[in-house]
């Protein structure tokens, strides 16, 4: 008698504990890509921002070199020639002859005349030109197609670009933007904070969106050095979208930074872990966050 093969087995379907097994694994590598992912996304703007003002310092020391100064920490766009106005004084730096044979009183015709610019409003007109088409080679007027100009300095993206009142800045002239994208408050970034050293390489103490220049060392309330004395200071608020102080006055005292250091009262800036400023980049301190110490 023929004895019939045994029917092949058949594997019984996974059970559900074994599909809550494969759901728990794919979730967990789900979210080790996504964290890895979003790691790789925030070195990339923090690149990108380091970047930025790197080439807007390289930027700054060639405008010096052509013009012998840096573009101000504020400035107002001259409506009239007046030989003893400091703002229409940098002009004349630029271009000595201009408005040379007029009285004083004279009407400038410049575009924007009369206009305020705080400190990241005045490094887009001076380093872009008045239209980010340079300037032209005999007057203060955009260089629009001319073949002979200088600068632009720097390439200001227009999509970088926004109206500076939308930030509180003192007019609608643009302000450049960092890539960081913040919604609801800035979700196309936000302006960086600029100041530029004047006569003897100092700072004024102008504020700009909330921040004051930085000092190094001080005496009471006497600043003995900024830090990047005689040069520039470009500052991004980092991920969080929010500035730190600066160096504002504290008391009788001139608060001082020191990276990765919080204590106010004893004049240091509040740039330690968990404080507002400790994510922001500056052209200072190494290229690193300004919480962290050197």
């Amino acid at each position: 008698m023929t004895r019939r093969p045994a029917p092949a087995r058949t594997r019984a379907a996974f059970t559900i504990i074994e599909l809550l097994i494969v759901v728990v694994i794919i979730a967990l590598l789900a979210a080790m890509l996504l964290a890895g992912i979003t790691k790789v996304r925030k070195y990339a703007v923090a690149t990108q921002v380091t970047n930025d003002i790197s080439l807007l310092e390289t930027a700054c020391v060639k405008f010096n070199q052509d013009f012998g100064f840096n573009p101000p920490s504020t400035f107002t766009i001259p409506a009239v020639k007046n030989s003893a106005d400091p703002n229409f004084i940098l002009f004349t730096k630029m271009y000595p002859r201009w408005m040379s044979a007029v009285a004083d009183g004279t009407a400038t015709g410049l575009p924007n005349a009369g206009v305020v610019l705080n400190g990241n409003q005045s490094m887009v007109y001076f380093l872009g030109g008045p239209g980010n088409n340079g300037w032209a080679t005999d007057a203060p007027l955009d260089a629009g197609a001319a073949t002979t100009k200088k600068g632009p300095y720097f390439d200001f993206k227009p999509d970088r670009l926004t109206p500076g009142s939308a930030f509180g800045a003192p007019s609608a002239l643009p302000v450049f933007l960092d890539p960081y994208k913040n919604p609801p408050a800035a979700p196309n970034g936000t302006p960086y904070a600029y100041f530029g050293s004047v006569a003897g390489g100092r700072y004024p103490a102008v504020a700009c969106f909330g921040v004051m220049p930085f000092v190094e060392t001080a005496s009471g309330a006497t600043v003995v050095k900024y830090v990047n004395q005689g040069t520039v200071q470009i500052i991004s608020a980092g991920e969080d979208g929010a500035f730190g102080p600066g160096c504002p006055l504290v008391g009788a005292v001139q608060c001082k930074y020191t990276a990765g250091q919080s204590a106010p009262a004893a004049g240091i800036s509040p740039y330690g872990e968990g404080d507002v400023g400790a994510d922001d980049i500056a052209n200072f301190n190494g290229g690193s966050k300004l919480g962290v110490g050197k």
